[in-house]
């Protein structure tokens, strides 16, 4: 049997060549009429043998062919083909198309005599044995147990026919099933080999080799929430809240057989929606442990929104009126508390004139972990200051709530306030911390000098600000009373301290209550005599108006009393009976010394030749009973009566041991190694502040020994110079060629003063220092370019 479907002519056999005569004629022949089909097997597997009945041909034509031309038409026949389109797996009845390749019919014609015509034509197979069809699947049994979600299914084959013991069953799921689902059987050969040539060989054929069996039978599922008893609780501030789950097992038996996820725990805002899910914490899936305990989960995901933050603050506006006003109520006494507190912070007296409110500021930092201030209100204040040392100034005081949040039922959480820190460090040189000095370096104050450096130290990211209405144009300082000195000689030569009408030189700004000292020195002034001869009158005068401008502070029930005097270097004795008071509608006169002076004794000034005013002249002298005008408001209701913050003993400050003012105070001593001294109305020895000495005599000893090396203040080079570590560390390897602009730097963002910075950048030549540690990436850089600018080398490290 052949199986290619394409066939050749072969070589007739030498006998038929035998029988083919010499003599011939051309013959017509329709070689479809020669074509024969040998079909074998069963209808479905049948196949189809073709080829071309030489034998038949010839016979037909041999008396009419020739030996020569019947050669010749076996040469030639032997190239013809013929295809089929298909010839296996043939059933019964079914068609097959078949065509001829190209023939030579000239050639065929003149060589042998055969004058061929063909054409491609079809045919019907037939004489295939048909087999018998039958159901493989009839006898097998197929049974299911367990719970619906998570059945199982198998079979019996124990009554299948013996003579089909090749056939094999295979079930595409048996596990985790459900009632009412489809799972398909199919069949294969057991050994791997062809089933239906197997079955062919029985002379039998499947109906099918494959079967869909439903499901049944299965025990149902009881319904089961599986977030029953579970609740989710959200902690801290809208923007930045977190949330864990909560579990009650009193309401769900099986609570702590699941893990149960949320799919965002931080970060988060009221009104976000945030997902728990149930999970097996196995390898099976929640539904398929669920359903071995015979449950059948309602969900395995519950949605739940964000609720219960508190809401960060904004805007002021979101603070009622009354709260807002009480928080700066508050803030206010505890900056008045501050001001009255001048000897205990080891400074002169000084006088809170006023405060005044000039605005707020808000930053929110949502979705950040660095550790500052994150939802914070600012108040900030001008505090009108004026010290016994120091003309009147603004010191800007601020009060932090950080962290001040606002409740679901309106409420707030106000956190303790922070105001500016009394952790500053004072020494000779520099004070670091949140304070500033005067511009002799020899006092302090607590806050800040501008506003500008408030913000430049707390407002680092303006990214962060929600919120600012800070207006700091208006200037509301006091105007204030001025005091100086009048002398007549006998010669009626007239000296002034100050000459009011013109610069003020040497007059003593009186802001309110308190003592004051004024000093004037002859060699200051022009077109005055080189001395005074002699003493006519003396008197200090006191006025509330200048040039047109009226002072804000009350004199017209005011007192100067306690007047002392030393000039050129001796104190000069005074009998206070002789004193004169004067008012008038401007001013005030206290004549101290006049022509009626009675005055005795060895310093006695008379109004003789004996007083002399070569040089200088200090006086010291009391001022009481002023008041602030009620006109003086400047459009804020924070006004301090002067009468609140009045020292009225200078000389009862503390000790210097106590005064941070002297620590390392070597460098203002002269060439004997005495500092330069001041002397009280008793003759009793002052520091450079007015403080008494304990044994009357000079501060010529080094301060370093009541105070501390400036180095203690702050950190050696390697070490950590603010906070904990943090994620990144800023260093400086080397320095650019700008040193004081290095140690400006240092001092900038380390925050340990310029004596520290100084001796911190001094040593980067021999070993590189951190300036700073912090969890901000874009503040490291803002460092590292701030250093770079000026040549520096800095390095960025990853801590963590």
């Amino acid at each position: 049997m052949k199986k290619n479907s394409v066939i050749k002519f072969v070589l007739l056999t030498v006998f038929v060549l035998g029988i083919l005569t010499a003599c011939s004629k051309n013959v017509d022949v329709d070689l479809n009429n020669y074509v024969k089909f040998e079909y074998e097997g069963y209808t479905g597997k049948g196949t189809v043998d073709i080829s071309i009945d030489y034998n038949k041909l010839l016979t037909e034509h041999e008396d009419t062919l020739g030996e020569k031309k019947s050669m010749a038409a076996l040469r030639l026949l032997r190239k013809l083909e013929i295809s089929a389109d298909k010839t296996s797996n043939l059933s019964n009845g079914e068609t097959i198309n078949l065509s001829w390749a190209d023939i030579n019919k000239e050639e065929l014609l003149n060589d042998a005599g055969l004058n061929v015509t063909y054409s491609d034509f079809t045919t019907t197979v037939s004489g295939l044995d048909e087999l018998e069809t039958i159901d493989l699947f009839k006898d097998i049994e197929i049974k299911t147990d367990g719970k619906d979600t998570n059945g199982y299914a198998w079979f019996y084959t124990s009554n299948l026919p013996s003579e089909y013991w090749f056939v094999d069953y295979v079930l595409e799921k048996s596990e985790n099933l459900s009632n009412g689902e489809k799972i398909k059987i199919t069949v294969k050969d057991y050994d791997g080999g062809d089933l239906d040539k197997k079955l062919a060989e029985l002379g039998k054929v499947a109906a099918s080799k494959e079967y869909y069996y439903t499901v049944t039978g299965l025990e149902e599922l009881s319904a089961y929430d599986p977030f029953a008893g579970i609740s989710v609780e959200f902690k801290g501030v809208s923007g930045k809240g977190t949330a864990d789950i909560r579990k009650d097992s009193s309401q769900n038996d099986y609570i702590w057989s699941w893990d149960y996820v949320l799919d965002k725990t931080e970060e988060l805002s009221n009104g976000d929606v945030v997902t728990v899910t149930v999970e097996s914490g196995t390898s099976k899936t929640i539904e398929e442990y669920a359903a071995s305990r015979g449950l059948k989960m309602d969900s395995t995901t519950m949605e739940i929104t964000v609720e219960g933050l508190a809401e960060p603050l904004t805007d002021v506006s979101m603070l009622e009126p009354e709260l807002f006003e009480k928080i700066k109520s508050d803030d206010i006494d505890k900056i008045k508390a501050y001001w009255a507190k001048g000897e205990e912070r080891s400074v002169e007296p000084d006088s809170l004139l006023n405060v005044i409110y000039i605005g707020s500021i808000i930053t929110y930092q949502e979705g950040t972990s660095w550790q500052a201030e994150q939802n914070a209100l600012y108040n900030i204040y001008k505090c009108d200051v004026k010290c016994s040392f120091d003309d009147q100034r603004w010191v800007y005081w601020y009060s932090l709530y950080d962290g001040i949040t606002r409740n679901d039922d309106g409420s707030f959480n106000m956190p303790e306030a922070k105001c500016p820190s009394d952790d500053y460090t004072v020494s000779t040189y520099m004070i670091s911390g949140e304070a500033f000095t005067t511009e002799d370096r020899t006092h302090f104050y607590l806050g800040y000098e501008t506003y500008e450096k408030f913000r430049s130290n707390h407002i680092r990211y303006e990214k962060y600000v929600v919120f600012d209405n800070v207006d700091d144009t208006n200037e509301m300082h006091f105007e204030p009373a001025l005091a100086f000195i009048y002398i007549c000689d006998k010669n009626d030569n007239e000296f002034k301290s100050g000459n009011v009408n013109l610069d003020n030189k040497n007059v003593v700004k009186v802001y309110g209550d308190g003592i004051y000292t004024m000093k004037a020195s002859l060699s200051e002034y022009e077109n005055v005599p080189e001395m005074i001869d002699g003493l006519k009158d003396m008197s200090l005068q006191m006025v509330s108006e200048n040039n047109g401008t009226i002072s804000d502070i009350d004199i017209s029930e005011a007192e100067i009393t306690d007047i002392s005097i030393i000039c050129d270097g001796n104190e000069i004795k005074m009998n206070s009976e002789n004193i004169v008071t004067d008012h008038w509608d401007t001013g005030y006169t206290a004549k101290f010394y006049d022509e009626n002076s009675d005055l005795t004794g060895k310093k006695a000034a008379v109004k003789s030749k004996d007083f002399s005013f070569k040089d200088s002249i200090e006086i010291t002298f009391t001022v009481s009973g002023t008041k602030l005008r009620d006109n003086a408001d400047k459009g804020t209701d924070n006004e301090i009566n002067n009468e609140e913050n009045v020292d009225t003993d200078k000389t009862e400050n503390t000790d210097n041991t106590d005064n941070v003012n002297n620590t390392d105070n070597v460098d203002n001593t002269d060439n004997t190694g005495k500092i330069d001294d001041k002397v009280d109305s008793t003759g009793t020895d002052l520091d450079p502040q007015g403080n008494v000495n304990e044994n009357g005599s000079d501060n010529g000893t080094d301060n370093n020994e009541n105070g501390q090396d400036s180095q203690e203040n702050g950190t050696d080079s390697g070490d950590t110079i603010v906070g904990d570590l943090g994620q990144y560390s800023v260093i400086l390897v080397s320095l650019g060629e700008d040193r004081t602009r290095m140690i400006k730097l240092v001092n900038d963002y380390s925050h340990i003063g310029l004596m520290a910075s100084r001796d911190l950048v001094d040593n980067v030549v021999n070993e590189p220092m951190v300036v700073i540690h912090t969890d901000e990436k874009d503040y490291a850089d803002e460092i590292k370019a701030a250093f770079e600018g000026y040549g520096a080398v800095v390095e960025i490290r990853t801590n963590y």
